[in-house]
């Protein structure tokens, strides 16, 4: 049987100036838009994923709300058999009449930890973390935290565990404010 699964905790972004706002009240997936079947919430935290079938598709788990400048900090965990992947999704909007998302792509797997991917777009990692050996840090099968943080142009995001990737490249198609999602 091939699963996969993916679980947030402590969804807690912080604008620049202002103060800290929750986008995840720990009981509910009020605020968020995604299939019920795949996206739920168990004993306060989002869970991703099928526990006894193969995920056919990438899908998201999206906030209604947009933010624009924001620091996030969240607990993540990967669990699964066969190809296991997620990520955070920033600066991102739905792609119409499909499951996708288009923006920015925070990575968060075996092979990808750290990196900054360009989702449905360029479809490119655009950014790596400035520490090629990041992601031996990384305890898979273990929560792992991550902080993402926008300001303006740049996009810092990584582990707690290691150094940040790092862009400020902005393109045609770079947003400023769109909503966030998961994988």
């Amino acid at each position: 049987m091939i699963s996969r699964h993916f679980a947030l905790l402590l969804l807690v972004p912080t604008l620049v100036v202002a103060a800290p706002t929750a986008i995840f009240d720990g009981r509910t997936l009020e605020g968020w838009e995604g299939d019920p079947t795949l996206w739920r919430v168990e004993d306060g935290t989002i869970f991703g994923g099928s526990k006894t079938a193969k995920t056919e598709h990438n899908d998201f788990l999206a906030t209604k709300k947009s933010y624009a400048n924001f620091d996030l900090t969240l607990s993540i965990r990967l669990t699964g058999t066969g190809f296991v992947n997620s990520g955070i999704q920033i600066r991102s909007l739905r792609v119409p009449g499909s499951s996708e998302m288009s923006g920015y792509q925070v990575d968060y797997g075996p092979g990808w930890y750290g990196k900054l991917y360009d989702e449905s777009r360029r479809n490119k990692v655009v950014a790596e973390s400035a520490d090629p050996k990041a992601a031996a840090s990384i305890r898979e099968g273990e929560w792992n935290e991550y902080r993402i943080r926008t300001e303006g142009a740049r996009i810092r995001s990584g582990s707690m565990a290691f150094p940040p990737s790092t862009t400020s490249r902005p393109t045609r198609t770079s947003r400023r404010t769109a909503t966030l999602a998961s994988r």
